[in-house]
């Protein structure tokens, strides 16, 4: 018998030698990766050797760098007018002392010197995007020889206006600062998105420096056809930003270089969300951005208030003077390629309620606002499953439980449900907030496993039962019927008036129909021949596979709905909002399935007030929060109008039950639209045989009577409470004194109940009773149900 060991190292050397490198690189790679790495060193050493102003297309000054040689085609001719445009944004912003504080002078500004953060506005064609022109590109010049073209451009902005955003990652450069020509690096994602985008937008990455002592950012995006990084000191808007651009950027470059082949980077400045290539098959509509930060809103105005306040937001240790004040900026987005210059919307071209800019917060102040929600929404689910609770330990026989419907809480299960699968996403896609996301999620799953689908199993096993009672009820009377149908006609009898079907004699040997199934045995005495009746058993197996199938549906629906939704994330605006409202409106119609079980069982009483409204609030806040909150932690978009349209329809289903509860279940329902229900608050009326007046009604005058206390009224016994009962009674043929108004009849009659065997109590009394058993206090007569 072979060694064990040996064996076991054989089969690790051959699953070795069978599964090569996951990720193989071709052989081709290695050179392409030299080629770019040439072509970058190339490009920085030209950085490296230029100087302010030898870019200048208007003075026929090019640089042999991709996309900044003349026959590429760019539009650069437009790049004078973009400076001077952006010159005036930074002079509206600074006032006065905008010139020196470009040119490296004047005092420090009260603004961040850490922009990590996320900004968002609104953008506008710039008045002097007309002025760009459409360039006219070589694209054999620019791509490379192996590459695709396709005709349309990605990223190209047509539209008039739409949203704009910035998600700033700077260095972490907060002590030490020296001198008003600080610079660092700072990467940006950003998302343009107008009214022909899908999704949020388009998505890109876009690499430069910030001006730390002035707040001036300057971006630009990378390509095969464009060399952005290594062209971006000259766009700067003076020769001091020139210089400490090109020292800040020389520097980082031969860094990256150095790393790059070791690391089989091919692509360090990629514009793709990703990190991967541009596609660089793919071309990209290119942008350069200029953003300039305002000054912060403080008093007093002290860059060193700034520092310490930078410094608690960093390193936190307990100590806040002061509230963080939001970022503002101003931006515009120029592309040399598409031909397209953009502006964020705001003051002076525009008013205040029209578009301020571009704001924001810092990172931290997010990621704790994040947090603080995400724990305050785990504080809503406690909330949620105390209220569920209270009604389970409120409905807890099987009368209180059939009178719920399965789908409301079936509702309710789904929320909580899609609840947890929202913030188990969100969670693995955050970083800082992780813990709190998934502490959230993991509180949703327990108010879904331990009490949703606990307090929906109990209703569903309830309400399956009496429905199977109801069928093999609805089964005996038919077979009843059956039998005594074909009883009458079995035997015939001749009269002088004719031939009639009578009844059989009691003594008559005629084989009554016991409705036992007969047992035959097989002649060797064994077992019986046929099959006995369903067992306990048997329909305890169909209990749990009902449950099985309702569990499996349950959760099918939920995983199509977070796939839909996930989906949902990359359609269109309109259609994505639309999508967001339908689904809203579902799920706070929670109480419709209610409404319409308590109309078909004639039902008035199934939930606690506190359960709905206090349901109702906490699951309408969070809706409330992301459609009118501008700046939701998720940056959705707001919709005021559609979020009171919703509110409105919710607290209809309320009213309605309330209606229902002291006006009955079947106010302005046609009869024939409902199955006919027993009525617990007749009309008395003395002159009905039908109306099966109470037990133990005293037939004296009214004048006469010992149990009258009023003309028209009539007072009996309550055998729950031992108290009297007075009740409005009609007259015999209708006449005088009987007190039929609204106050007195149609509501005095909530005050009583009369049971199908003539017994009458207090409602408070009869329903407290039935509550436990469905029987009659007196007489142990089954009552049908509320």
């Amino acid at each position: 018998m072979p060694n064990p060991r040996l064996v076991s190292l054989c089969i690790i050397f051959i699953l070795i030698f069978l599964f090569p490198d996951p990720t193989p690189t071709p052989l081709g790679s290695f050179q392409r990766l030299n080629n770019t790495i040439t072509r970058e060193k190339t490009a920085l050493g030209l950085l490296n050797r230029t100087s302010y102003g030898d870019f200048d297309p208007a003075g026929d000054r090019w640089l042999d760098i991709p996309g900044l040689r003349e026959q590429d085609g760019f539009a650069w001719h437009a790049l004078k007018l973009v400076k001077e445009r952006v010159k005036e944004q930074v002079a509206h912003i600074l006032g006065t002392e905008s010139q020196d504080l470009l040119e490296g002078k004047g005092r420090e500004l009260t603004i961040y010197h850490n922009v990590t953060g996320r900004v968002r506005g609104r953008w506008v064609r710039s008045k002097l995007d007309e002025s760009v022109g459409r360039p006219h590109l070589n694209m054999t010049a620019i791509l490379p020889s192996d590459a695709r073209f396709e005709h349309s451009f990605l990223r190209n902005i047509t539209g008039n206006g739409g949203q704009m955003q910035f998600d700033f990652k700077s260095e972490n450069q907060i002590q030490g600062l020296e001198g008003p020509g600080t610079v660092q690096n700072v990467r940006a994602d950003a998302v343009f998105a107008d009214e022909t985008s899908t999704g949020d937008g388009w998505t890109t990455v876009l690499y430069g420096v910030q001006f730390v002592h002035t707040g001036h950012i300057l971006l630009t995006t990378s390509s095969e056809k464009f060399a952005g990084i290594f062209a971006l000191p000259h766009f700067a808007l003076s020769e001091n930003l020139f210089s400490g651009s090109k020292r800040r950027l020389v520097e980082t470059l031969k860094t990256i270089l150095r790393e790059q082949k070791a690391q089989q980077n091919m692509h360090p400045w990629s514009s793709t969300i990703d990190g991967a290539a541009d596609n660089a098959y793919t071309p990209h509509c290119n942008m350069i951005v200029y953003l300039q930060q305002h000054r912060l809103p403080i008093a007093p105005a002290s860059p060193q208030l700034i520092q310490v306040l930078e410094h608690e937001l960093r390193f936190p240790n307990g100590h806040r003077s002061m509230v963080p004040p939001r970022i503002t900026m101003s931006a515009l987005v120029f592309s040399p390629d598409c031909g397209f210059l953009l502006e964020s919307q705001g003051p002076p071209d525009y008013t205040r309620v029209e578009g301020n800019h571009l704001q924001g917060e810092r990172w931290e102040i997010r990621s704790r606002t994040s947090v603080h929600h995400a724990l305050l929404f785990a504080a809503a689910l406690g909330a949620q499953v105390l209220l569920t609770m209270t009604q389970m330990r409120h409905s807890s026989t099987p009368s209180t439980r059939s009178r719920i419907s399965v789908y409301t809480i079936g509702i309710i299960s789904l929320g909580d449900g899609f609840i947890s699968m929202v913030f188990f996403s969100l969670g693995m896609l955050s970083d800082t907030e992780s813990i709190a996301l998934f502490a959230t999620a993991f509180f949703a799953v327990l108010a879904i496993l331990i009490f949703d689908t606990r307090f929906l199993i109990e209703i569903w096993s309830v309400q399956a039962q009496e429905e199977l009672d109801q069928a093999r009820r609805r089964a005996t009377r038919a077979s009843v019927s059956t039998a005594a149908q074909e009883a009458s006609l079995a035997v015939p009898i001749i009269t002088a008036a004719g031939a009639d079907s009578l009844p059989l004699p009691v003594n008559s040997r005629e084989v009554l129909n016991s409705g036992a199934i007969p047992i035959i045995l097989p002649p060797d005495q064994d077992e019986p021949a046929n099959e006995m009746p369903p067992t306990a058993t048997t329909a305890a197996e169909d209990a749990r596979r009902e449950l099985g199938t309702l569990y499996g549906k349950m959760y099918l629906l939920l995983l199509a709905i977070t796939f839909l939704s996930l989906h949902a994330t990359s359609w269109h605006p309109s259609l994505r909002s639309l999508y967001t409202n339908v689904l809203s409106f579902a799920y706070l119609s929670l109480w419709v399935p209610q409404i319409y079980r308590n109309t078909m069982r004639n039902c008035r009483k199934a939930l606690l007030w506190k359960f709905v409204i206090g349901q109702s609030a906490l699951r309408l806040e969070p809706v409330a929060y992301f459609y009118t909150k501008p700046d939701n932690v998720l940056w959705v978009q707001n919709d005021t109008r559609t979020f009171l349209a919703i509110a409105a329809w919710l607290w209809i289903q309320i009213l309605l039950l309330a209606a229902q509860e002291f006006f009955g279940p079947r106010l302005f329902i046609p009869a024939s639209w409902v199955p006919p229900a027993y009525d617990y608050h007749p009309l008395l009326r003395e002159d009905e045989e039908e109306s099966k007046m109470p037990i133990g009604f005293t037939h004296t005058s009214a004048d006469d009577s010992p149990h009258t206390k009023d003309k028209g009224k009539r007072v009996f016994d309550c055998a729950i409470c031992m108290l009297d009962i007075e009740v409005s009674v009609v007259p015999a043929s209708g006449g005088g004194g009987g007190d039929v108004t609204l106050g007195s009849g149609f509501l005095g009659r909530r005050a009583y109940m009369v049971t199908p065997c003539r017994h009458i109590f207090h409602t408070e009394c009869l329903e407290a009773a039935m509550r436990y058993r469905l029987q009659c206090p007196i007489c142990r007569e089954s009552l049908p149900p509320l």
